[in-house]
């Protein structure tokens, strides 16, 4: 499985922002992330 951080830049998404956000947790983005609507990511 991909690390986040590479998930991310692939994305394009700025890591060390999101992660600051999420106080430097993956796990906490992870959990987060796993709350919002499916819908979204068919997109």
């Amino acid at each position: 499985m991909a690390d986040l951080k590479e998930v991310l830049q692939k994305y394009g998404a700025d890591y060390d922002t999101t992660m600051s956000r999420f106080m430097g947790s993956e796990q906490m983005y992870l959990k987060i992330l796993a709350m919002l609507p499916r819908v979204w990511w068919n997109c």
